[in-house]
Order: structure tokens, then sequence, then C-alpha cells
């Protein structure tokens, strides 16, 4: 794990029996379910090793001292500050998209 703490990878494995159809039911199933960017499917057919990119979630990290934060939680709870910071950044995505 690096320093920051956050996961660098994490992967799963997965029988496939259909090759044909499997790849993409796989990949549109985790899309569905908010895969991340990034994200990719390996998989080999024979010698020939395949890689199918997918994925379109992103996140967002809020990072504190926590020798400031307290005295704002003490005033603000959690809940509050970050459904105000979802509303703003959709707002904000929203106004860019038009």
């Amino acid at each position: 794990m690096p320093k920051s703490g956050e996961i660098e990878h994490c992967g799963i494995e997965i029988d496939m029996f259909d090759l044909e159809k499997a790849p993409e039911f796989i990949c549109r199933f985790l899309m569905s379910r908010g895969a991340p960017k990034g994200s990719k499917l390996e998989y080999r057919i024979g010698e020939k090793e395949i890689v199918l990119p997918f994925g379109a979630a992103e996140g967002l990290a809020i990072y504190t001292n926590g020798a400031e934060f307290p005295k704002v939680c003490t005033r603000v709870p959690t809940s509050t500050l970050l459904s105000r910071s979802s509303a703003n950044w959709l707002r904000r995505m929203s106004t860019a998209a038009a």
C-alpha cells in the first residue's frame, strides 16, 4: 500500500466460459455498478493477451489535517459538509456542460 493509504490496485478473477459474450457482459455489468475510470478486463485466448479498458466513475477525496477540522465539525456536521460539497460540484458540472 502506498504512503497515502489509498488503494492502488484491486483485482478479481472470473472464469469466463463464453469468450465471445462474457467480456462485454462483464464490463457492462461492472460499469452499471460504478466501475472506476481506468478499470480493465485482462484475459487471454490461447497465447494472445487481451486488455479491454472500461469504467467511468471518478471519485473525490477530501483530506483534513485533524487539528483544525474538529473545530469546524463541532459547529457543522460532516454529513452537511459532504452534501453541500456534492451539490456544489454537481451544479458546477452541469453549468460547465451547458
